[in-house]
């Protein structure tokens, strides 16, 4: 029984987890100001928390740290600590579709395509 609940429970925590980063991945796009994006993030940050407290802690993930960090920055591109290894963290923002990549400088380390 005791696997079935950690199952569970890893299974719970990733989707928590996606709907974090789904939320940090729109609200660190281009277009991250129409309505459309900001109703979409909210629902998702709202059903995250909501659940989290119902059933897990808060997740967190490196990527999850660095789309945060990301969304308050200006402009399509730049730099910023990679919150796994404290290296540079690369990252880029379609202009086109808001998509938002990113690439530490260390072998290995966090690198995304959204």
């Amino acid at each position: 029984m005791t696997g079935l609940l950690d199952a569970y429970r890893a299974g719970v925590q990733a989707v928590l987890c996606a709907a974090e980063e789904a939320a940090a991945a729109i609200r660190a796009r281009h277009d991250a100001g129409g309505i459309r994006q900001q109703a979409a993030a909210e629902a998702l940050e709202a059903f995250s928390v909501a659940f989290q407290c119902e059933a897990l802690p808060e997740p967190r993930t490196p990527v999850l740290e660095a789309l945060r960090a990301i969304r308050s920055e200006p402009g399509d591109e730049g730099e910023i600590p990679c919150p796994e290894c404290s290296g540079r963290l690369r990252w880029a923002r379609d202009p086109g579709n808001g998509h938002v990549w990113g690439k530490c400088e260390s072998d290995g380390c966090l690198a995304w395509m959204m």
